[in-house]
């Protein structure tokens, strides 16, 4: 039996293989020969003497597969969920830090709702559109509500924007990772280590045990002391 077909992703099953196959991202074509000494049953019989047992084990054929679905591409981003969550209170940590303002615990709580918002606007969209095009509204509108809202909370609408490319390149990547069937893990670990690099390069001259710029620490210092010399003379 010969089969050929322009489906891109076929499975092969039953009891026997296909003795020659080709598939390429244009379709495949296989074929198949089968001798009787592999059967259960023989090349010609009367009606009742093969068991249809006999016939179902001999069954193969094609399965064609559907290699990455809409709820698998969804359940492949979720995978990421941890990242996009600490992605946005990363970019707020270090602005707490390098700025000195204090951001709300309750307003970190509110921007993780929104990127968990993300994957429910995903999967629900994703069901009466295309994936790409859902992809494309849920990522934006995920973004613009971040960015609006981080300038409020930062106390500065110019360092809300911030938060648009970086997300904006956050998203681009998992797109990437999940549109890619070979070079899912190679893309993953590629930019998370891109992101971990960016972090501490950021964060080289950073006092941890006292996480404020050391020019203004300084300046905290001679006020100080010029404080204490005036109250001892």
């Amino acid at each position: 039996m010969r089969l050929r077909s322009s489906w891109p992703a076929p499975k092969f099953s039953g009891a026997f293989l296909p003795a020659s196959r080709s598939v390429q991202a244009s379709g495949f074509e296989a074929e198949w020969y089968v001798v009787s000494l592999g059967r259960g049953y023989p090349q010609a019989w009367r009606q009742g003497e093969v068991d249809p047992a006999a016939l179902a084990a001999s069954r193969f054929g094609v399965d064609l597969m559907v290699p990455v679905d809409t709820y698998q591409k969804v359940l492949r981003s979720v995978k990421y969920g941890i990242l996009f969550v600490l992605l946005p209170f990363l970019v707020f940590f270090l602005f707490e830090s390098f700025s000195g303002r204090k951001v709300h615990p309750m307003q970190y709580l509110l921007v993780g709702f929104a990127e968990c918002l993300f994957y429910l606007l995903l999967l629900s969209v994703s069901e009466h559109l295309g994936f790409g095009l859902t992809y494309l509204l849920a990522s934006l509108v995920t973004i613009l509500l971040i960015s609006f809202y981080a300038g409020f909370a930062l106390g500065d609408r110019r360092r809300g924007l911030l938060f648009a490319p970086v997300l904006g390149a956050a998203y681009g990547f998992l797109y990437a990772a999940l549109r890619s069937e070979d070079y899912a893990l190679l893309i993953g670990s590629l930019g998370l280590f891109a992101i971990l690099a960016g972090v501490m390069i950021l964060t080289r001259q950073v006092d941890w045990y006292r996480p404020v710029p050391r020019s203004r620490s300084r300046g905290g210092q001679g006020k100080e002391v010029e404080v204490h010399s005036e109250q001892q003379s």
